[in-house]
């Protein structure tokens, strides 16, 4: 098991019908446990199965100022390496709530798509700084009329204790 904690800040991008970049900044902290054995032993891509949840709360600083917070489970597959270096790719969907709204979004509640990549670091046994990328997605999912959505690429730096 472990936790971990982290900053972050997110490049918005007028992509999959978005209108405008929404600029954030937001820290998280999160809760991962082992689920699987090594799988894969002996290949380039072995490792282990990991359930991450993160609660993550920001501020949208560009085109306006405003809040959002959200609660992620996550898939984690981390590879095994015999290095301190541990690489990982994610994927994970949550709920959002959030006071941004306009031409992208409409209304509080929102869901969140997340997926990316990332590595530990480990500095000793127990112990490691986290950096990471994620595609980051919010969406009404068609609860109201405005739903293009809110996208950005966020860059992590965190550090996680192992016990």
């Amino acid at each position: 098991m472990h936790t971990g904690f982290g900053v972050g800040a997110g490049l918005g991008m007028t992509v999959l019908g978005t209108l405008l970049n929404h600029d954030l900044v937001f820290g998280y902290a999160g809760v991962g446990e082992i689920l699987s054995e090594p799988l894969a032993e002996g290949k380039w891509y072995a490792g282990n199965l990991e359930l991450w949840g993160e609660l993550f709360a920001g501020v949208q600083y560009d085109p306006k100022t405003d809040y959002f917070a959200g609660l992620t489970p996550f898939i984690r597959y981390n590879f095994v390496t015999s290095e301190r270096i541990v690489p990982f790719v994610e994927a994970g969907a949550g709920v959002s709530l959030t006071s941004i709204e306009g031409v992208d979004l409409e209304g509080k509640f929102q869901f969140n798509l997340q997926g990316g990549f990332g590595v530990h670091y480990f500095f000793d046994e127990d112990g490691s700084i986290v950096l990471q990328s994620r595609f980051f997605h919010f969406s009404n999912g068609g609860l109201r009329e405005s739903n293009r959505g809110l996208n950005a690429v966020n860059f992590y730096i965190g550090y996680s204790w192992f016990y």
